[in-house]
């Protein structure tokens, strides 16, 4: 499921309502964004590593503003690429 459209149309929370939805049924889900979970491989936050479970482990996980890390201001050309590319 794709969800696009201009800032502040409320893509992000129909999507955190699906989310908390199967939530309520038992479902793993886990809302996220690239960044975060790039900075989680990358070892920026080693710290938070351990309790970073494997996004396998979900039966939905949503990626918030994908496409924001190609773009935005805190972008990475770096992280942009190992992403898209799987290339360092």
């Amino acid at each position: 499921l794709l969800l696009f459209g201009d800032v502040g149309t409320g893509k992000s929370f129909f999507a955190g309502c699906i989310a908390n939805a199967l939530i309520d049924q038992d479902i793993p889900v886990l809302m996220t964004n690239i960044p975060a979970i790039l900075n989680r491989q990358t070892g920026m936050f080693a710290e938070d590593w351990a309790a970073f479970i494997a996004l396998d482990d979900y039966s939905l996980l949503i990626l918030d503003d994908l496409g924001v890390e190609l773009h935005g201001v805190n972008s990475s050309a770096m992280n942009a690429r190992r992403l898209f590319h799987n290339k360092k």
